[in-house]
């Protein structure tokens, strides 16, 4: 199995893909492959929920204005140091669903804890 950067670049590497998880999810399910998420308990207060939804949601509205510029703590940790290929993997993992998941996410949500 193959993850994070290394699904862009496994075939520099002499691998050959038999099957792509999330594009069979995708075409099996017909909904996108809910890939990770942050939950709180329950029991929390509203106040306390709302308060930890605004402070992720600025982080990556800040994240986002100040996209493609790559933090330095980006580039140090990643496992693959092509500059693409960070960028690739923080489109797939960092988009529009990271900030809202609407309906559609929400839909892939659902079916996912029915495959369960």
């Amino acid at each position: 199995m193959i993850i994070h950067e290394s699904r862009f670049t496994y075939q520099q590497k002499g691998l050959h893909k038999l099957v792509d998880l999330g594009e069979y999810w995708e075409q099996t399910t017909g909904h996108a492959i809910p890939l990770g998420g942050i939950v709180v308990r329950k029991s929390l207060p509203v106040s306390v929920k709302a308060q930890i939804d605004a402070l992720i949601r600025e982080s990556l509205e800040y994240a986002f204005e100040r996209y493609p510029a790559l933090p330095p703590y980006v580039k140090e940790h990643a496992q693959e140091m092509d500059e693409s290929v960070m960028r690739q993997h923080i489109d797939l993992y960092v988009n529009q669903f990271s900030i809202d998941l609407g309906v559609e996410g929400k839909k892939a949500v659902d079916r996912l804890q029915q495959a369960v």
